[in-house]
């Protein structure tokens, strides 16, 4: 382009848009009012003299884009593509029609505009699609399947390479933070920096592979190589940024950081410091801080106990195009005498050692993940499986209770009919965590899944679980629902007749 491209501000801001496109995947941001928006758009620039150029910028909703992205767009990029009468040039245009944002370059460059709000939208509108450029904004808004859908979609006549670039603000929650963003975190607890970018990392390369359906990451690139051979090792980086390098945008609105300090202290920390490891509130049926987290060691006697399981029957694949399918998902359950609740985990791992809290597979290894567990927990676990009402389900349950059955477990149907909405279902649960019955049995669980289950079970607003699965929900709903109906009898003592005179004692001692 002849016209004077915009200069981006001195700090993180270059540093995003002078990366190479070799670069596949680059994630940018932290703190809100960075100008991140306006790098994506700006980034773009860099490659629009290709007429075979085709970038889409995402938003998570249409709304979002006619209010934010798109709008910003137009303001930046009309100035280049019109003459000093405002006309077109060449091929250029902007194409502002409801549901159809676009912006055409003299070169024929396209960069489009387009919601995504779930898989099936990545797959309805961009199945065959070919892409220089995926950006998303917000990406924290995005869910994984989503994301991975789209990366097949990366290819295309451009003379640059296709690539990703994704700008955001953390979230404790989602997938990008333990797959691609902790690494580049500060990690000592110690440092007042705790769980925000470590801008010592910005732009440094990190180098990963996929290892069945797992990202597997290094700062050292050999090492995967020597580890993985004949695999193909791709990089990413990160690159952190905070209101402070926006100078431009404080200029302008001097009140920004005050509004954002306004926020409750988790959405503080998040919004104005860029930290990733904020706890979000709970979205109010069901807290953390409603039930108590004890040791083995603190059980009581007499304790009876289920293995509740929430079964899937998918794995991974490319070939049905879905990347992030539901887990088979289990939790112990117990119940004492006088009706606390207990949740333990209690798990078998698989051959990296990893607890299998959560896993995919189909029928076959599944049924016997869980015969293996149920081996580990012994008969006196009763397992428990959801029954689905219809015939189908009906004979899906006999046949798996059967084959378990011939071994000497017990297995029995979860009580709450599978038909019932899924907050009926979590009901009792909350309600036993609210009255102060349920205990955590912490050190049956690694640290990792239990916080992961606490966060699941805190996302769940009685619909969705707002970016989250919820087959550890469903299990814990699952194992409730039978253990609450379970009789615990308390011990007892006989009385001590052995000096209550009564009518038989005085017969007997006169025959005596």
């Amino acid at each position: 382009m002849s016209k004077q491209l915009p200069k981006p501000q001195e700090g993180p801001q270059t540093l995003f848009v002078s990366q190479p496109p070799e670069i596949p995947l680059i994630f940018y941001g932290g703190a809100a009012g960075g100008g991140k928006s306006w790098s994506l758009l700006a980034y773009l620039l860099r490659f629009v003299d290709c007429p075979h150029f085709y970038a889409v910028c995402f938003r998570k909703s249409l709304k979002q884009l006619e209010r934010a992205l798109f709008r910003e767009a137009k303001e930046l990029y009309r100035p280049l593509i019109t003459d000093s009468n405002g006309k077109y040039i060449g091929k250029a245009k902007i194409n502002d029609s409801a549901g159809n944002y676009k912006v055409t370059f003299p070169s024929g460059a396209v960069i489009e505009f387009s919601y995504l709000t779930c898989e099936k939208d990545a797959i309805d509108n961009f199945q065959g699609a070919e892409l220089t450029a995926a950006i998303y904004d917000e990406f924290t808004h995005f869910d994984e399947a989503s994301f991975n859908y789209i990366r097949t979609r990366m290819r295309s006549k451009s003379k640059y390479p296709s690539f990703t670039r994704c700008s955001m603000n953390p979230h404790p929650n989602h997938f990008v933070k333990s797959k691609y963003v902790e690494p580049f975190l500060v990690s000592d607890p110690n440092n007042p920096l705790y769980g925000v970018i470590d801008k010592n990392l910005n732009g440094k390369l990190r180098y990963y592979l996929f290892d069945r359906g797992q990202i597997v990451s290094s700062w050292d690139k050999s090492y995967l190589e020597n580890e993985y051979p004949n695999r193909a090792i791709r990089s990413y980086t990160v690159i952190g940024s905070s209101l402070t390098d926006n100078k431009k945008m404080l200029e302008i609105n001097s009140d920004y950081a005050d509004d954002l300090e306004a926020n409750d202290p988790a959405n503080a920390a998040m919004l104005l410091d860029g930290n990733w490891n904020y706890q979000p509130a709970a979205n109010g049926f069901w807290d953390r801080k409603t039930i108590q987290e004890i040791s083995s060691k603190e059980l009581p006697n007499g304790i009876v106990w289920c293995r509740a399981y929430d079964k899937a029957s998918t794995e991974p694949s490319k070939e049905n195009s879905s990347y992030d399918p539901d887990y088979t998902a289990s939790c112990k359950v117990g119940k004492d005498r006088d009706g606390n609740l207990y949740y333990a985990g209690d798990y078998i791992c698989d051959e990296f050692g990893e607890d299998l809290m959560r896993f995919r597979k189909k029928p076959g290894p599944r049924d016997e993940l869980i015969r293996k567990q149920a081996e580990y927990d012994t008969p006196n676990v009763t397992i428990i499986f959801a029954k689905d009402p219809a015939q189908a389900g009906a004979y899906e349950f006999e046949q798996s209770a059967k084959k378990l059955q011939q071994e000497g477990f017990i297995v029995k149907a979860d009580p709450m009919p599978s038909n019932k909405s899924k907050y009926k279902r979590f009901e009792p649960f909350c309600a036993a965590s609210h009255n102060g019955y349920v205990y955590f049995v912490a050190d049956t669980f690694s640290r990792k899944d239990l916080d992961y289950i606490y966060l699941e079970l805190e996302n769940f607003d009685g619909d969705k679980n707002n970016g989250y699965k919820d087959d550890v929900l469903d299990a814990i709903s699952s194992g409730t629902s039978y253990i609450l109906r379970e009789r615990t009898i308390k011990p007892f003592s006989l009385p001590d007749c052995s000096t209550v005179t009564t009518a038989y004692t005085k017969h007997k001692s006169s025959i005596q």
